[in-house]
Order: C-alpha cells, then structure tokens, then sequence
C-alpha cells in the first residue's frame, strides 16, 4: 500500500510539472497565432504598396524582354511563341494592378489581344500560359509556397516548349 501511495504522489507531481509545461506551449502558441496574424497582415499591405508601385506599362512593356527601339518587334511581328510571353507579362502586370471585376476584364482583353498572335505557338505553351495567369491570380491574393512552386512549373513549361530561356524571355 505505501508503495502505491508513493507511485500516486509521484504521478501527481509528473502530472502537475506536465501541466505547467501545457500551459508554457498554450502561451507559445497564442503568442505565435498573433505574431502570425500581424504579419499575415504586415504582408498583405506590402503586396498592395508593391502594386502601387510597379510602373504603368509603356509601349515596349508587352516586350519578352528589354531591346532598343530599332530592334524591338511590334506586336503584330512577334513569333507565336514570343506573343505568349508577351501575353504572359501583360497578364502580370495587370494582375498585379488590378483586382476583382476590374482584374477579370484587363485580363480578359489581353487574352483577346494575343490570342490570334498565339495561334501558331505550341499547344502545351499557349494552356501552360493561360494556368500561369490564373494561378498568379490567387498567388498575387494569397501567395503560398504551393502556388510559387506551380507558378514556376508553367512558365518553365512555357520557356522549354518555347526553346527560351528565362534570360531570354526577361523572366
């Protein structure tokens, strides 16, 4: 009997330190939920700062990538697979400009835009382009690491079906 009664005061004590020990990680974790929580918000103002910030496309903005005025192709002269990088940057900055309905119609007219530009451009190349806008669409409204990593996904589908390199594309 007194070996019981020992064996129970010494789990009451176990018992008691673990419960200081949950009440240590209860207060570690609301503290993390609301660190989380502000800079949950922290990041939500710096994408619209970002967006306030990027510049308004120029002429050449729709370009793959930087060239002088001499050689820069006009967009009625850009190979099928040059438009849907074309396509593919015009699609960003409206996406990172925009948001709701207004973001749905921008989007909508640059589809329109380079679709018939995009015809003779390889099938693979022109649905990985279309995939990249819509999912930069929900990672520019709630980025993930999922979202990053099938971002990269498309537009290097886009890259290799299109014989370009990111340099190359101005990516």
């Amino acid at each position: 009997m007194d070996d019981l009664n020992k064996t129970k005061a010494a789990l009451s004590g176990e018992n008691k330190e673990l419960k200081k020990k949950y009440g240590a990680v209860e207060e570690e974790i609301s503290s993390l939920k609301t660190e989380k929580a502000k800079l949950t918000q922290e990041v939500e103002e710096l994408k619209k700062r970002a967006a306030n910030m990027v510049p308004s496309p120029g002429p050449l903005a729709a370009m793959p990538t930087e060239v002088t005025p001499e050689k820069a192709k006009q967009p009625e002269e850009l190979s099928p697979c040059d438009a849907v990088l074309a396509f593919m940057k015009a699609s960003e900055r409206v996406v990172r400009q925009q948001k709701g309905g207004e973001r749905t119609k921008a989007l909508e007219q640059v589809k329109q835009q380079y679709a018939p530009k995009m015809k003779g451009a390889p099938e693979k190349a022109r649905k990985a382009a279309q995939d990249w806008v819509k999912e930069g669409t929900k990672f520019w409204d709630k980025s993930s690491d999922e979202s990053s990593f099938r971002l990269l996904q498309l537009r290097n589908t886009v890259l290799e079906t299109c014989g370009k390199s990111a340099r190359e594309a101005g990516f």
